[in-house]
């Protein structure tokens, strides 16, 4: 008998209705140059999603709970590090090694160019009926 909780059709085709995910998050942060905010020319200080936003560029409109969700689920697959404060009420982030190269080097340039490449417009238009 299958394992319901692992091999069942239904969690089948909820993960790979998720697959999604993972890309659209990383488009996200890319777009919105949070590798950029946390590295600042290579101090990788940890900053909460709020302060990602402001250091982004990104106004008043931002929404930092929706932004956490996505640093969060990018953490869970190598791309930050959480970091909790003493009292654990807020969290920050700084980059693993995979996340710095979204951060743009010296030289000008970064691998997310590599992952909005693989998001364009043109490409995305191509999976609609």
């Amino acid at each position: 008998m299958e394992n319901s909780q692992t091999n069942s059709p239904t969690t089948a085709i909820m993960e790979l209705a998720n697959m999604i995910s993972v890309p659209m998050a990383l488009n996200a942060v890319v777009r919105l140059k949070v590798a950029d905010a946390i590295w600042q020319g290579g101090s990788n200080n940890p900053l909460s999603a709020a302060e990602i936003l402001s250091a982004a560029g990104v106004g008043p409109g931002g929404d930092a709970e929706n932004l956490q969700r996505i640093l969060r689920l990018l953490t869970s697959f190598g791309v930050f590090e959480e970091h909790l404060d003493a009292d654990a009420t807020e969290r920050r982030y700084s980059l693993t090694e995979v996340g710095k190269s979204l951060a743009t080097d010296e030289s000008g340039l970064s691998y997310g160019a590599y992952v909005l490449q693989h998001h364009q417009d043109a490409l995305m238009r191509a999976w609609t009926l």
